[in-house]
């Protein structure tokens, strides 16, 4: 998943660990800003990810003109899995 980065990835990140906790789904994978300093990483990437993977390098996306477009923040790639409950590890990922 891709959440918008705005005040709601916290949302999208509770309902996808109550969404594993009730069996709905075994994994879930987020492609996230990489901000650890925020409410959101600490109460719900530290306790329940199994890994986090550092992104080097700007992800590139193709913008609504059809060119390509550099995000403009770091970004990290979060798996939750039933199974593999946190502390994360920490990993390096390059496009």
């Amino acid at each position: 998943m891709n959440p918008p980065y705005g005040l709601g990835v916290g949302r999208w990140l509770d309902k996808a660990i109550l969404e594993i906790g009730h069996e709905c789904t075994k994994y879930a994978v987020f492609l996230l800003h990489a901000r650890t300093d925020t409410r959101w990483f600490h109460d719900y990437v530290v306790p329940h990810a199994c890994e986090v993977y550092a992104v080097r390098g700007r992800v590139q996306f193709i913008s609504p003109s059809g060119g390509p477009m550099r995000n403009p923040f770091p970004s990290i790639i979060v798996v939750f899995d039933e199974d593999l409950r946190g502390p994360p590890t920490l990993r390096s990922f390059t496009f």
